[in-house]
């Protein structure tokens, strides 16, 4: 039996590249937000919020050694 996968329409044209991940989960929040909920199984709002706490933490740091 050979086996399917099922990948969503906008997924399957986009080319491979370093930053499918932000695009897509910028996708999803900006335009299809059940999409988006069923995805990260959270409300968009509840994202943001989580998002908004960890965001210090894993951006770059700009420092004078760099």
């Amino acid at each position: 039996m050979k086996h399917r996968v099922r990948v969503h329409e906008h997924l399957s044209v986009w080319p491979p590249q370093h930053e499918a991940y932000n695009i897509l989960m910028r996708y999803l929040l900006e335009l299809d937000s059940n999409k988006f909920k069923n995805y990260t199984r959270m409300d968009p709002d509840v994202f943001e919020v989580l998002f908004a706490k960890g965001e210090s933490y894993i951006t770059a740091a700009t420092t004078k050694f760099r």
